[in-house]
């Protein structure tokens, strides 16, 4: 999502989130044959799609809740 927005703090955010749990990446992809691809690839294209759908969200203020 922090590549969607263009904001520095999603930006360092999102960095800071690969480089933690970017080793982890290796482990969801399957080694065995046994298990299926396919749906490690929808569910990543799935993720792409959903990040870019709420990046374009309009943001909310702060306080937009209480003028309510």
């Amino acid at each position: 999502m922090g590549f969607f927005r263009i904001s520095i703090k999603a930006l360092i955010i999102s960095a800071l989130t690969l480089f933690l749990y970017g080793s982890t990446l290796y482990g969801v992809i399957p080694t065995d044959r046994k298990i299926s691809w396919e749906s490690h690839l929808a569910g990543a294209a799935v993720g792409c799609v959903a990040a870019f759908r709420v990046a374009r969200l309009p943001r909310l203020s702060r306080f937009s809740m209480e003028k309510r």
